[in-house]
């Protein structure tokens, strides 16, 4: 899967995300064709255009996770993991098992991590797993 790391240097919510988990991304999303499936407060789990995406942050960098995308695309429409989001910051064992946030999308998604403990990654782990996209763009 083509995976899209994300950060709003101008954002307070972007800079505490990055501060508590000692990342340099705050957003993460799955790069679906010229769209992102992507988790967003107060939205849910969505289908973005990728160019708005890229609008809405001041640095982005594309790279490769093993994966299934239909994981992701099968969530759109579900609810953003406010409890879990805060919850993974606080270090407190809180989310809930049928709303999404960022990270834990991708992780669910994703062949690196088991879905039990999707609610536990942050933006820089599924950075440590992800790769380089090779010439052909995988």
């Amino acid at each position: 899967m083509k995976v899209i790391f994300a950060r709003n240097n101008g954002n307070i919510i972007s800079k505490v995300i990055r501060l508590y988990t000692w990342s340099d991304w705050s957003h993460v999303g799955i790069i679906d064709g010229e769209h992102v499936i992507e988790a967003i407060g107060c939205k849910g789990v969505a289908r973005t255009k990728l160019k708005a995406f890229e609008l809405r942050y001041d640095d982005t960098c594309i790279r490769h996770i093993a994966g299934d995308i239909d994981k992701a695309k099968a969530l759109i429409g579900k609810d953003f993991d406010q409890r879990g989001l805060w919850g993974g910051l606080l270090h407190m064992r809180v989310q809930d098992p049928d709303k999404w946030f960022c990270s834990e999308l991708v992780a669910h998604a994703s062949d690196a991590f088991d879905s039990e403990f999707a609610h536990k990654v942050s933006p820089e782990n599924l950075y440590w797993v992800s790769s380089e996209l090779l010439n052909n763009g995988i």
